[in-house]
């Protein structure tokens, strides 16, 4: 053992609020990120529609969250081909 080892100053725990993390942290530090593609290339277009996409399911998602069971029942269209459900 060195006998000149300090404690760390931070310790990552990784991303997302587990109840876990909680235990273990004593103040929580919100983190932004930047990322940013080239659309007017092959590679950047095609991350760049993943950021949008990846964007827009999330926003879809919480939407969806916040509506009643009954909203999602009501707006749930038929199937246009094949068997009806029972």
């Amino acid at each position: 053992m060195c006998s000149n080892m300090t404690a760390p100053d931070e310790i990552n725990f990784g991303r997302g609020d587990d109840n876990y993390k909680k235990l273990f942290m004593s103040a929580r530090r919100e983190r932004w990120g930047i990322e940013a593609a080239n659309p007017r290339s092959i590679r950047g277009f095609s991350r760049a529609t993943r950021l949008v996409g990846g964007m827009l399911r999330d926003r879809l998602l919480q939407r969806s969250a916040r509506l009643p069971v009954q909203d999602l029942v009501e707006q749930t269209p038929l199937p246009l081909a094949g068997r009806l459900p029972n």
